[in-house]
């Protein structure tokens, strides 16, 4: 039995017994604690039994420790600091707590209102970072898709149809994990995973470009000017939306290696490990790799082919690369065409010459 399930095995009826008790969704249970406890095996879960990351706030009586802990600000920067977290006699004292958390006070009774009693996974992963009053139960940015991710990828979501009532049973929304497979194939230990601020985001149940645009602390009219979106109201689960104006940074997933990287970007396993300071091809599920400024190698074309000239208007977020990859040609090749003295340099409006081989 591999380790992940291993320990969705031993809470899982505590998870069950949360939805009982406290009315708190079985399947964010479980993986909120995996992934705040690295399913089970992080210094705080293995210690303290704390599988949830919960600190030791003043009304917290029990027994109490200081670990390290990492914490990520609005602008993407992680530091890691010292806190006093809350330690437990066994895992299933921790989901207990975990349960009564979310009312155990007057502010958190009011602060996570929609956390309890909600059905839907994804509402409830929401209602734990955008809550009433207003203060998110995790600083990580990307918090609600990995949270998402785990529930999918581990089908945790059966947990919920098990216990609840529904008339309809809620089936995950498959176009928000890329590939979901049985369990992590990664090497012992686990390596830290840093969070550098992603650029996209995949569209899910229930998004709105205006919900997508606030979280994201952006407009609406940018948003549509990033992505060349002719339509304001129509998006679709699955859209891939970039959402931050930086570098362009891709996620590793089951299956990933390098050399399909560099495939899938039209570029050299070489040049990947150089951007991203890799000294070998060894690289691990979610990590994010900068496909910024790779270079773009673009196979021969048949000598009958010729190249479709047209004239590109820059937009906000674009950069030569990006412009490159979508039209199957070089940097070099544009830099040449349109005579620029500083690749690095293009603005908006600007009317750039390429000769398109798609």
């Amino acid at each position: 039995m591999s380790y992940t399930d291993e320990f969705f095995n031993k809470i899982k009826d505590g998870a069950i017994r949360s939805w009982e008790n406290h009315k708190v969704l079985p399947s964010l249970v479980g993986a909120q604690g995996a992934l705040e406890s690295n399913y089970g095996r992080s210094e705080l879960s293995v210690k303290a039994n704390n599988l949830f990351g919960i600190k030791a706030s003043p009304d917290w009586t029990g027994r109490k420790g200081w670990y390290d802990t990492k914490e990520q600000a609005k602008d993407g920067t992680i530091t890691t600091i010292k806190a006093e977290f809350r330690e437990y006699d066994s895992w299933d004292d921790s989901i207990e707590d975990h349960g009564t958390f979310f009312t155990a006070t007057e502010w958190r009774k009011q602060n996570y209102a929609n956390v309890i009693g909600e059905e839907n996974y994804i509402k409830a992963v929401e209602a734990i970072l955008e809550p009433i009053a207003m203060k998110s139960y995790a600083t990580d940015l990307e918090y609600r898709n990995k949270i998402i991710r785990v529930i999918e990828q581990y089908k945790l979501y059966e947990w919920d149809n098990e216990i609840i009532n529904k008339k309809e049973v809620i089936e995950p929304i498959k176009e928000v994990i890329a590939e979901a497979i049985p369990e992590p194939v990664v090497p012992e230990p686990i390596p830290q995973i840093v969070d550098l601020g992603y650029n996209e985001y995949r569209v899910v149940s229930g998004d709105t470009l205006y919900s997508i645009a606030k979280r994201n602390n952006i407009t609406v009219d940018t948003l549509v000017s990033w992505n060349g979106l002719e339509d304001k109201n129509y998006i679709k689960i699955g859209d891939l939306l970039i959402v931050k104006d930086g570098q362009f940074k891709y996620t590793v997933v089951s299956g990933d290696t390098i050399y399909k990287i560099s495939r899938k970007f039209q570029t050299s396993v070489e040049s990947i490990k150089s951007i991203n300071g890799l000294k070998d091809n060894t690289i691990y599920i979610v990590q994010v790799l900068n496909i910024d400024g790779l270079e773009v190698i673009t196979a021969p074309q048949p000598q009958s082919f010729k190249p479709k000239q047209i004239e590109y208007t820059v937009k906000s977020g674009d950069r030569l690369g990006k412009i490159a990859k979508k039209y199957n040609v070089t940097v070099e090749e544009i830099v040449r065409a349109n005579g620029l003295c500083n690749p690095n340099f293009i603005k908006v409006g600007q009317k750039l010459i390429i000769n398109s081989r798609k």
